[in-house]
């Protein structure tokens, strides 16, 4: 990243936390896939202000780690921090802290529909495979993108 992404990272992370902060619920669209295929580029999240005691295994949250916003699934909760990973990837995140907490995701908007934030055993097969084969990642992003497209065409006319 350059020094102009850097900063414009930095004041949209520091923008979503205080508005988060500020009125208990912040909404943005995701453009990472390594939550798929429980959440895709181009879904829009609403997070809702938590506290880390709130948390438990499965949820999906959304913090800032070095002004970048991450949304990933907490797999661990202790008594001052956090342990996320992606679903589709092998290793999980450093040691989250409530000062870098967000919030939890309590919703997923995709192309006009509202849907819960939850995890199938189907999504936990899929995420798996996704997470090891970057292949079987990329068609499943192409296919995304392409099922998704007609539905934003239509609406930007």
């Amino acid at each position: 990243m350059d020094s102009a992404e850097q900063r414009r990272s930095a004041v949209s992370c520091s923008l979503v936390f205080e508005v988060a902060e500020r009125f208990g619920e912040v909404r943005l669209r995701v453009n990472g896939a390594s939550m798929a295929p429980s959440i895709w580029p181009g879904d829009v999240l609403t997070v809702r202000r938590v506290g880390l005691a709130e948390l438990r295994n499965r949820d999906v949250i959304l913090y800032r780690r070095q002004e970048v916003l991450i949304a990933h699934r907490v797999i661990q909760v202790g008594n001052d921090h956090v342990i996320t990973k992606g679903d589709t990837l092998l290793r999980h995140d450093p040691e989250l802290h409530a000062s870098d907490l967000v919030g939890q995701v309590v919703g997923i908007e995709r192309n006009g529909r509202h849907i819960r934030p939850q995890y199938s055993n189907w999504q936990r097969a899929a995420s798996s495979i996704l997470g090891r084969s970057t292949s079987c990642l990329r068609i499943a992003l192409r296919v995304q993108r392409l099922l998704r497209w007609p539905i934003q065409a239509a609406t930007a006319e």
